[in-house]
């Protein structure tokens, strides 16, 4: 610890070191003493410096050299010499900061204190040191050290600085990092006036309001605002303050922390711009999926959690308290197509199989719809299922053209089947009478015999009456096919039978048939008058005249609804037909099943013709000898 100074002092008196003064100088400062004389080399350690480190008197040896080399830290070796040497060209007093190695093994620090004292020539005489232990001092010292480095290396990573503003003064006082933040150098001095220069007008005028609020109410404040700073870049920051009063009650000063929340803001005003951007690419997307009809969902397989768009209310016409469902949704489609979509969706999530196909739902309301569902997965990188995506589009319209399409077609192809017999029978009947006129007429012109030629002339006017009968059968046909529809109105179906009955009173009582009629549950119907009159009578003749002759005659008619369409349903105890020889047949022209006079073969042929002309069918059920039901579905 002391070194020694070079030279030789004469007259040197030797100047004791324990003394009572100096043990109680030792014991009220806690502090050892060495001292070493320049001229001699004697030194003297106090026994207080020993027991500061840990050790008795005498235990070790109380020498410079002992000091140096083995307690004194390594790193302070340096510091120490250059202090001393310093004393020695100075003489002034040097205090450092030392760490020594007590008798445990660890360091401790001291304060070291070192002076030389001159004789009376103003030569040196000796080096006294002191040393005084100061290790909690420099622990807490430390300790505050690395905190304030801690707390502006977070403040730096947070951008987070502190101000202090004095009211009285109008001073301003800024910690480093608002330096930092506002991008000035520290030697720049924060005042009011200068401090003008970050903000525009608005800006400014927002602050110093806020601030002045604070003051005359004493209340904090919470704040963002823009600055440009010393560099000339916008940033945003966040202040949060609040007043500090003394103790009548008057704010004295106004302290806040300030936060740049440039990146934060940023994110903000991308986030802002990405969700106008997302809910506009929404707005499309609904408008989209509302005019193609269009729900789309999404299952995510890790959450389990199952995702729709709002087009999803209007398909199955739910409010929007209804949660949807991939299996409680099954609940809407008809019977035939619920047992396939579940099969769809159970191979989806076992078999990973995409689908699509096409069903019939019957929504909330009770309105039929058609749609077509497409199911697919996603996977990851990891060929993982993530999601499952189901699209279901309503193609009611597409599909009610598609099967009125083929509707059409198939009644063009039943209108071509009974156009081309139609021209067969024409061509047939036209050829059998044409063929007996002529032979008629060349016998007739061979014949001299005036009875023959009366005979043969009134065969003549038989097949001219036939063919004459004929051309009205199909002049009748002919109309039926070709009548448009611009005469459909509402029809009382109990008027149109009112009429019908009227026509075969006659019949009706001659062979005392009994009606029984309930037009109840479907009273009108649009229809072509004419038609319905034409249908209902060809029917109930038909079943009176091909009554049983075993039993009276009994008809039942009764109207109704099906599926949203009118139902005329005609049903008879008479003689019946064998459909199964005859079923193909029934509605063909010229086609007869029983032996009776006014039987021709036309009745029902037109009457079909009449019901699909309309868009409608016609469809039978018999039993031969126990009578017929024929329902219409207009």
């Amino acid at each position: 610890m002391l070194d020694q100074y070079p030279g030789k002092i004469n007259n040197i008196s030797f100047y004791p070191i324990y003394t009572n003064t100096l043990h109680f100088v030792e014991d009220a400062l806690d502090a050892g003493i060495a001292e070493k004389f320049f001229v001699t080399g004697e030194e003297n350690w106090s026994p207080k410096f020993f027991n500061l480190l840990g050790y008795s008197e005498n235990e070790i040896a109380g020498t410079t050299e002992n000091f140096i080399n083995n307690l004194l830290h390594p790193d302070d070796k340096e510091m120490f010499s250059n202090a001393v040497e310093n004393l020695h060209k100075t003489l002034k007093f040097k205090k450092t900061e030392i760490r020594l190695k007590t008798k445990q093994g660890k360091y401790k620090w001291f304060e070291n204190t070192n002076m030389i004292e001159l004789d009376e020539f103003g030569k040196p005489l000796r080096i006294i040191g002191t040393i005084i232990p100061i290790n909690k001092k420099k622990n807490l010292q430390l300790q505050l050290q690395k905190s304030e480095e801690l707390l502006n290396e977070t403040a730096a990573i947070a951008k987070i600085a502190g101000l202090s503003y004095n009211v009285i003064t109008k001073e301003h006082n800024w910690s480093k990092e608002l330096y930092n933040i506002y991008e000035v150098s520290e030697d720049y001095k924060p005042c009011t006036e200068t401090n003008r220069q970050f903000y525009n007008p608005e800006t400014l005028a927002f602050i110093w309001n806020t601030i002045d609020k604070t003051i005359s109410d004493n209340i904090p404040f919470n704040i963002e605002a823009s600055i440009i700073t010393g560099k000339g870049n916008l940033k945003w920051l966040r202040a949060i303050g609040k007043p500090v009063t003394n103790i009548n009650g008057e704010v004295i000063y106004v302290n806040a922390v300030l936060q740049d929340i440039t990146e934060l803001k940023q994110k903000e005003l991308e986030l802002k711009e990405y969700r106008e951007k997302l809910e506009k690419s929404e707005r499309i997307l609904q408008t989209t999926n509302h005019l193609a009809r269009i729900v789309a969902l999404e299952y995510d397989v890790p959450s389990k959690q199952l995702y729709w768009c709002r087009e999803y209310y209007n398909l199955y016409e739910v409010s929007h308290y209804h949660v949807p469902g991939l299996r409680k949704d099954l609940i809407f489609y008809k019977e035939e197509y619920r047992t396939a979509l579940l099969n769809h969706i159970n191979d989806a999530e076992q078999f990973d199989k995409p689908y699509n196909m096409e069903a019939e739902l019957v929504t909330a309301k009770g309105n039929h719809k058609w749609v077509r569902i497409i199911g697919e997965s996603v996977k990851n990188e990891f060929e993982e299922v993530i999601t499952r995506k189901i699209s279901i589009q309503d193609i009611t319209d597409v599909k009610k053209k598609q099967l009125e399409l083929q509707e059409s077609a198939k009644i063009i192809a039943d209108r071509n089947g009974r156009l081309s017999n139609f021209a067969h029978i024409v061509s047939h009947n036209m050829r059998t009478h044409t063929s007996n006129i002529s032979t008629l007429i060349e016998l007739m012109k061979n014949e001299t015999n005036e009875e023959v030629r009366q005979e043969l002339l009134l065969l003549l006017q038989n097949v001219s009456n036939s063919l004459n009968e004929t051309l009205k059968d199909l002049s009748e046909i002919v109309h039926v096919q070709t009548q448009t529809k611009n005469v459909i109105s509402t029809v009382s179906i109990e008027h149109v039978f009112d009429s019908v009955m009227k026509v075969l009173s006659a019949d009706i009582f001659k062979t005392e048939t009994l009606i029984e009629v309930d037009f109840s549950n479907c009273p009108t119907v649009e229809y072509v008058p004419a038609y319905l009159e034409s249908i209902m009578l060809n029917l109930i003749s038909n079943s009176i005249k091909y009554k049983h002759p075993e039993r009276h005659a009994l008809i039942k008619i009764d109207s109704g609804v099906e599926n949203g369409r009118p139902v005329l349903k005609i049903v008879d105890n008479g003689l019946g037909i064998d459909l199964t020889r005859n079923g193909d047949k029934i509605f063909n022209l010229y086609q007869t099943f029983h032996n009776h006079p006014e039987a021709r073969g036309i009745g029902l042929y037109i009457t079909k013709n009449q019901i699909e002309s309309m868009g409608g069918n016609i469809a039978v059920e018999s039993i031969e000898g126990k009578g017929t039901i024929f329902k219409i579905n207009f």
